[in-house]
């Protein structure tokens, strides 16, 4: 008995549930082509059990670390920039994506018993390996099968981590997330949908093909999901987020910079370095692009963009205009036609992405919050007035407090606000714009909005909500 056409029902199933739980990154049209390719492979090696090879025999097919033509990878910053390696290396943009060894996997896996949705999941470890043992529904029976599948890679490393497992595919590069995520601080595991918004209805899938098909966008450097066909190949330059995302491809700096008397010429002279980017040197509108390329709400500028974004990697570049290649969502132009084609995709998209008076409902989207901002439209504030990328702290306290997340020197508290608006070093001036006192040890000026509007500040600071330290 053939079970081929079940397999296609399933395919389709997994195809719809994937393009409903798509984030702001992807658009319809193109999306659906290669989901389409991802999920065949993906959901093949899942369901074909009766030629899956012995545990010992799986092969362990993952994403590839491609150094380009362009890309030299931050290894070779080193040389020259040693401070500057350190600090991003002890950063969590480094460790954003890793693969999956005993040094960087922080969730618990000593024959740990997991259920949810009535289904059972055993994480072992087998040696340095980390394993699961996973039920799936048996698309001939009804019933419920067992596999085991290696976990490959890992996402997030600072709050919580999410686990990546290779479907055992001879040749496709695509994954599996697993549907539990590890929580740093508590150190617990919990399902995949209590970590992200999303409606009650799409929270129980095991997302196959869903990091080469989105997160591979902001969660490494120059990546690429090579997911045309039924088979995935994807290469990226680097897990996580390294030295060229933020300061472009190295190859022309490199080049630049062979001749050390050329080098320190131009270093201690008033030429600048036309080869690479410096963030830091650019006007506050570009440099905060950098960052909004990944912590933005966006998609691609038009449908067919997307297909090329797979095939040859993201179009944008560090100190390029971001919305040349990238279509950012604002709650306030919902006639955008872009913004309505994600919203005909997926109806729950802007209140997902947005509360109700417009601002900024999911972390890490601060550029769209950035963007809305008196200061930024009428001042000049970036994301590097309060962050910086590079620390120069000494010690290893200080190192861990800057990279809980990476901001300067004294912006952890009022400084960060009375750089700028001074009248706010004032106790009586303070008290009046915060409607509270400013001794009051649980609140934090410069992480908040008013209080006496909890949904939002109608002077339209583009901070976080009001936070109370407890």
């Amino acid at each position: 008995m053939t079970w081929e056409p079940l397999l296609v029902i399933l395919l389709l199933a997994a195809v719809l549930v994937m393009a409903l739980s798509r984030p702001a990154g992807n658009v319809p049209a193109g999306r659906g082509i290669l989901l389409v390719a991802v999920a065949a492979c993906g959901m093949a090696a899942i369901v074909d059990y009766n030629r899956s090879p012995a545990i010992d025999d799986l092969p362990i097919m993952r994403p590839i670390e491609f150094a380009d033509e362009q890309y030299r990878t931050s290894s070779s910053c080193l040389v020259c920039h040693r401070s500057q390696y350190q600090s991003w290396h002890a950063s969590y943009h480094r460790t954003m994506t890793q693969l999956a060894t005993p040094e960087t996997v922080i969730g618990d896996f000593n024959d740990v018993s997991l259920s949810f949705q009535g289904l059972a999941y055993q994480l072992y470890r087998k040696g340095d390996e980390f394993m699961v043992l996973m039920e799936i529904e048996d698309p001939l029976t009804g019933g419920t099968i067992q596999v085991h599948r290696p976990i490959v890679m890992t996402t997030g490393s600072h709050h919580m981590q999410v686990y990546w497992f290779s479907l055992g595919h001879p040749e496709s590069r695509s994954l599996g997330m697993l549907p539990f995520i590890f929580l740093a601080p508590e150190k617990r595991w919990i399902p995949r949908h209590a970590a992200f918004l999303m409606p009650q209805q799409r929270n129980s899938e095991i997302l196959v093909g869903r990091w080469n098909a989105t997160c591979i966008r902001c969660h490494s450097t120059n990546p690429r999901a090579r997911a045309e066909t039924s088979v995935a190949d994807s290469h990226l330059a680097e897990f996580g987020i390294a030295c060229e995302a933020c300061h472009g491809p190295g190859y022309q700096h490199l080049a630049a910079n062979a001749n050390p008397l050329a080098r320190y010429r131009r270093r201690l002279g008033e030429a600048t370095d036309e080869s690479i980017t410096n963030p830091s040197k650019l006007d506050h509108d570009l440099s905060s692009q950098i960052c909004g390329a990944c912590h933005s709400v966006s998609s691609i500028k038009q449908e067919e963009d997307f297909l090329s974004w797979h095939r040859n990697g993201p179009g944008f570049r560090p100190g390029q205009d971001l919305a040349e290649t990238r279509h950012l969502v604002r709650a306030r132009d919902l006639d955008a036609p872009m913004t309505k084609k994600l919203i005909a995709s997926n109806p729950h998209f802007m209140e997902e992405s947005f509360w109700s008076d417009g601002m900024v409902r999911v972390s890490g989207r601060e550029y769209t919050a950035l963007l809305d901002s008196p200061c930024f439209q009428q001042g000049d504030i970036s994301c590097l007035s309060c962050h910086e990328m590079h620390s120069q702290a000494s010690d290893a306290d200080a190192m861990q407090a800057w990279r809980d997340d990476q901001l300067k020197p004294g912006m952890r508290g009022n400084l960060a606000c009375i750089t700028c608006h001074e009248k706010l070093a004032d106790e009586n001036q303070l008290r009046q714009h915060t409607h509270t006192s400013p001794h009051r040890p649980e609140v934090t000026v410069a992480t908040a909005t008013c209080p006496s509007r909890p949904t939002g500040c109608s002077r339209g600071h583009a901070a976080t909500r009001w936070t109370r330290r407890t």
